[in-house]
Parts: structure tokens; sequence; C-alpha cells
């Protein structure tokens, strides 16, 4: 979480020292948090449609569909949310490998069905 808050503090300094040395315009201080934003929502409404049922999962299919047309007209600004969903997905990966080879066979528990298997686990 620090390293997650640490590389936003970077990321904001660095676009704030750019703007002030006139490389960047207002123009791009609004567009890479609003490719950010889009990029979100996308996976909350493609979220909503792999999990919620009914007519709010026929809502978020054309509101997916709307998020993606609009993150089209984002342009060189798209680059930072496929950047964070490179480094994620990388990340992520490298801990599932790791976790694999650290992972420990899982054993079989009996939940006790009878009352005499019941008291038994109490008294314990």
């Amino acid at each position: 979480m620090l390293r997650l808050l640490a590389a936003i503090t970077a990321a904001g300094l660095l676009l704030i020292i750019l703007y002030g040395l006139r490389i960047v315009s207002t123009a791009a201080l609004v567009a890479v948090p609003t490719a950010l934003f889009l990029a979100v929502y996308l996976g909350a409404m493609t979220a909503a449609a792999r999990v919620l049922r009914g007519p709010v999962r026929l809502a978020a299919l054309p509101a997916a569909l709307a998020v993606t047309a609009m993150l089209g007209f984002c342009g060189w600004a798209l680059a930072v949310p496929a950047a964070v969903a490179l480094a994620v997905g990388w990340r992520a990966e490298a801990d599932s490998r790791r976790h694999h080879r650290n992972a420990r066979p899982a054993y079989a528990v009996r939940c006790p069905g009878s009352l005499r298997e019941r008291e038994l686990v109490a008294s314990r």
C-alpha cells in the first residue's frame, strides 16, 4: 500500500513539475485522471455484468459499451491505465507463482454430523 501511495505521489509531482515548466498543458492534467476514472468505471461495469442478475445486469452491459466508446476518445492518456493494468497483472502473476510455490496441501476437515460427534467436539 505504501508503494502505491508513493507511486501516486511521484506521478502527481511529476505532472505538476512538467506543468510548471510548461511542458504539459492543462488538457493533459485533465486527460490522465479522466482516462483512469473511465478505466475504473469500465472495470466496475464489467464486474456488475458478471455478478449481478436481472435488470441491473442488463443495464450494466450498455453502460460498459458506452464507457468503452468514451475510452476510445482518451487518445494518448489511455497509455496510463494500460500501464497500470499491465503492472498489476504482472505483479499478480508474480504473487501467484510465489504463493503456489509456498502452498501447503489442504487437509480434509470433517464437520461433526451426529449429536454424539458434536458433543465430542464441544468437550475438547
